[in-house]
């Protein structure tokens, strides 16, 4: 695994994307006066929101781009997990690729699957996925479609199922929303990841079923880091529920 600075890590990132075509969109200043519902930008997506909505049209189907956020506005800003871990902060940058009724799951996969292992170069032992594992009460169904995809990069020992709180995205009853699967990175040292293997069985007793289970284990107990594929598969619309939302300035591309 290489070791880099964050101006390496966002230089190849967007390097990385423009080589796959996607333009590259100019960060929103991070006090947000374009739109109602934000007092900060707190995600990348802002600058795209009317897109997603329907309420502007598609300027390009593919864009990448760099954005200053600031934890403290909006739904899931996860501000109390600030502190406690290595990897959430007040102020952040998030590092996105779009796609407008362009690519869907399995592109993003294997793009965001090439972005870590080839130009991050970071080893795949140390990478485990979680897939949506459903949920009954709201008759959703399993995704299967990223499952299939994965399993033909990643050994299905390291597909985990999340469940709705980690692995559906929504903002609210009305708007865009629909299964993610994300990618998670061990960063235990090697000897830590073998004590974590013993600790849940020994090495006489690992069997492929076990190993599994061993592996399971192991990834919950990891600092991970994560970067998202997120696509929308259902809209619930209501025409009155976003009446009051739109945007000055359109989102800034370089061409």
């Amino acid at each position: 695994m290489l070791f880099m600075k964050n101006t390496e890590i966002r230089k190849l990132f967007l390097d990385f994307f423009q080589e796959n075509r996607h333009k590259y969109a100019k960060p929103s200043p991070l006090v947000n006066k374009t739109d109602p519902t934000l007092m900060f930008t707190n995600a990348g997506m802002n600058q795209f929101k009317n897109i997603f909505l329907g309420n502007q049209d598609i300027i390009e189907k593919r864009l990448v781009n760099s954005q200053l956020c600031l934890r403290v506005s909006g739904k899931h800003n996860d501000l109390d997990e600030v502190g406690i871990d290595t990897y959430h902060h007040t102020l952040f940058e998030m590092l996105g690729n779009w796609s407008m009724n362009d690519y869907f799951k399995e592109e993003a996969i294997l793009l965001a699957w090439k972005l870590l292992t080839e130009v991050y170069k970071i080893d795949k032992s140390r990478l485990y996925v979680t897939v949506f594992e459903g949920d009954t009460n709201d008759n959703l169904q399993k995704d299967e479609e990223a499952y299939k995809i994965w399993s033909k990069l990643i050994s299905p020992d390291r597909i985990i199922l999340g469940n709705k709180h980690d692995n559906f995205w929504e903002m609210g009853e009305t708007g865009p929303c629909g299964p993610c699967t994300e990618i998670h990175i061990d960063v235990h040292n090697d000897e830590e990841r073998e004590k974590i293997e013993e600790s849940v069985f020994p090495k006489k007793l690992l069997t492929p079923q076990t190993r599994e289970l061993a592996l399971k284990a192991e990834f919950k107990n990891c600092s991970n880091i994560k970067i998202h594929s997120i696509y929308s598969e259902k809209c619930f619309n209501n025409t009155n529920a976003d009446e009051n939302i739109r945007w000055d300035s359109e989102p800034k591309i370089v061409k």
